[in-house]
């Protein structure tokens, strides 16, 4: 095989020994050694705790509620840890890209086996937006339940009325968002805005205003509050705390 370009690929052999790396890679390895790296074993399940973030302090209460949210999860369904293998602190904190830090906060992301925290992620001193835990926990239990949201996408957007706008794409047209980084859609008729290119025809049945973007947050905003508050679930929307419920770990 010699270095070149196939016709339409555009592959060379250095992208074969040294494939492209994901973002979260990328970040992490330009930021050089972490701060400290430690595990905590919980009941069995470990997790490699990462700090690149010199400022964080990884309190005592930072401490009980990682715990007390794997316990729960492990009840509520050990899916949602099963991935959840390393948790990383980051020095990083990317705006908001609806200019909106409460409704729309930027606060960490899944990684194939943990969680990235930013510095607002990190936080336990405030409350996440479900208003139910500190955005410590809700961040985390948010990110892991996107570990399971994806093998019931379908039935959760059936079930809840979610749409693309693709599926009649002559009512939207596309705006900027506030701060001028991305663009949303927005419907013709009825102004309603769908940032992701998903809206719901049911918005009262979500439980904050990040839910209503696309299904996958609605799934996991509305797992956070049925794992640690579960009757204020029941008040909004009876059908998803029975839905989430109902799901069952893999054979």
């Amino acid at each position: 095989m010699t270095d070149g370009k196939l016709e339409g690929i555009n592959i060379t052999l250095d992208d074969v020994r040294n494939p492209p790396k994901d973002w979260v890679t990328t970040h992490l390895e330009s930021k050089g050694k972490p701060v400290w790296t430690r595990t905590i074993d919980i009941d069995g399940h470990v997790i490699t705790l990462t700090n690149y973030d010199a400022e964080f302090d990884f309190t005592e209460r930072h401490q009980q509620e990682l715990i007390d949210f794997v316990r729960k999860a492990r009840e509520f369904n050990p899916e949602l840890i099963a991935n959840f293998k390393r948790l990383i602190f980051d020095d990083y904190q990317p705006a908001s890209r609806y200019a909106d830090e409460e409704k729309f906060p930027s606060n960490g992301m899944r990684l194939n086996d943990g969680v990235l925290l930013f510095k607002r992620g990190q936080r336990s001193d405030i409350k996440h937006r479900t208003d139910i835990v500190s955005n410590f926990q809700g961040t985390i239990a948010h990110e892991c339940f996107h570990f399971i949201g994806g093998e019931y996408g379908d039935a959760w957007k059936q079930a809840f009325d979610w749409h693309y706008v693709g599926e009649n794409l002559d009512d939207w047209e596309l705006i900027p968002v506030p701060d001028g980084s991305d663009k949303a859609y927005k419907n013709i008729k009825t102004g309603k805005l769908a940032y992701q290119g998903q809206y719901t025809n049911h918005p009262e049945w979500c439980v904050t205003d990040y839910a209503r973007m696309a299904w996958d947050d609605d799934f996991a905003d509305s797992g956070v509050i049925a794992l640690f508050e579960p009757s204020n679930l029941e008040a909004i929307c009876t059908q998803k705390l029975a839905v989430l419920r109902n799901i069952k770990p893999q054979a």
